[in-house]
């Protein structure tokens, strides 16, 4: 399990906590293309609005995101 950070074209910042990395994989293929969205831990996301996509399986909490 992991952490997913989400980019937005419009510069805005999606976290997702918990989401295993086969997830991550799959939301990664569809990032940027099409207007699919994609249902991940219970969020629905607009795969076209996602520039680009971060995931990190573990988070130094120290410092937040």
């Amino acid at each position: 399990m992991g952490t997913v950070l989400l980019f937005h074209h419009n510069q805005e910042i999606t976290i997702l906590e918990d989401v295993p990395e086969e997830k991550y994989a799959e939301l990664k293929k569809q990032s940027g293309c099409g207007t699919d969205s994609y249902k991940i831990n219970d969020r629905e996301i607009k795969c076209s609005e996602i520039q680009f996509t971060v995931w990190q399986e573990q988070m130094d909490w120290d410092f937040g995101y």
